[in-house]
């Protein structure tokens, strides 16, 4: 039976899960995928929809008052951001494994900037 992290009834762990990709090519990767989704929108709004996506993910129930609250914005600013995000992103968002998919390679994200010598970009 295993033991910590691994246990079934353990609460999964994301950044746990991110750090067991070994080296920072493998990070790199993983924290591309959620970068790929706002490749082709200008720098400053591909943030703010990343951001609040992340909001979102981590939300318990997905509304525009808790996205707004976690960010420290307007609710009306999360609900335009909210809209946006359904317009790329569709029903993916309703996917589960999209969902995790997204989730990891966003912590990945942050784990690749703290790696020595890889950029913030």
């Amino acid at each position: 039976m295993p033991r910590g992290p691994w246990a079934p009834d353990a609460p999964l762990d994301a950044e746990l899960l991110v750090q067991r990709c070994h080296d920072s090519v493998s990070v790199a990767h993983l924290a591309g995928q959620a970068a790929d989704l706002f490749a082709g929108l200008p720098r400053g709004k591909a943030a703010r929809l990343t951001e609040t996506l992340e909001a979102l993910l981590a939300s318990r129930h997905r509304t525009a008052t808790e996205v707004a609250t976690a960010l420290g914005i307007h609710a009306q600013t999360a609900r335009y951001r909210l809209r946006q995000l359904d317009l790329i992103l569709g029903d993916r968002l309703d996917d589960p494994q999209f969902r995790l998919r997204i989730q990891l390679s966003l912590r990945a994200d942050r784990l690749r900037r703290g790696f020595p010598g890889q950029s913030s970009q």
